[in-house]
């Protein structure tokens, strides 16, 4: 992995975190989870910062857990690892688990462009507000594989985003949801063509900042 598997940008107070393997459509390697958790925390520490925007390059948002690297976020070696090289930093005290995008002392919008499974899709529901682009797919595709969400954040927050019976049936079938329906129960605010993805992503984050 090099740093540009993950770009970041600030401009306006707004910052820009974008997952950047598109070839293997963003899916996620340990070295990915360590870097972008640091940047998440670098961000939090500045005071000039008013909004973080988390979107991904290409055909997908994110593709989940890289299976042909191997993430081993689930293995005591690997969490102490990833944990020793983690710089931590002071966030505003929340009731949540510890989860990456959540905590932080700005609001915080996934740009959601092409599919979002697995860690990826746990990852847009940590963020305060969901936008889609007309090409956005959304599943909870774990028990497909007969495991649970990754990092927990389906069965606490999907719940209260699209109510109980939906989430629990998200869930449980592992269906994927396109993005049209996913505005339709409430998970996303609004749908744009791919091309304004960003622009109405970063208009969001300047109105609500």
């Amino acid at each position: 992995m090099t740093d540009q598997d993950i770009l970041s940008r600030r401009e306006g107070g707004i910052a820009t975190l974008t997952l950047n393997r598109p070839a293997q459509m963003n899916a996620v390697t340990d070295e990915m989870l360590i870097r972008l958790t640091n940047l998440v925390n670098e961000i939090a520490a500045d005071r000039d910062i008013r909004a973080l925007i988390l979107t991904g390059k290409g055909r997908a948002f994110c593709a989940g857990a890289d299976v042909n690297v191997g993430v081993s976020r689930d293995q005591e070696p690997g969490i102490r690892e990833r944990e020793r090289r983690i710089k931590e930093t002071d966030r505003p005290e929340t009731s949540l688990p510890k989860w990456t995008f959540t905590g932080l002392p700005f609001p915080t919008i996934a740009a959601v462009n092409g599919a979002a499974v697995g860690v990826g899709v746990e990852w847009t529901i940590q963020c305060d507000f969901r936008i889609a682009a007309e090409s956005a797919r959304f599943g909870w595709v774990f028990s497909k594989r007969g495991i649970t969400p990754d990092t927990g954040a389906g069965p606490y927050l999907l719940p209260h985003i699209v109510g109980l019976t939906k989430a629990l049936e998200l869930m449980y079938t592992g269906e994927i949801i396109d993005a049209w329906e996913s505005e339709r129960i409430g998970l996303v605010s609004q749908v744009v063509s791919d091309d304004q993805l960003l622009p109405a992503a970063r208009e969001f984050a300047a109105r609500i900042s």
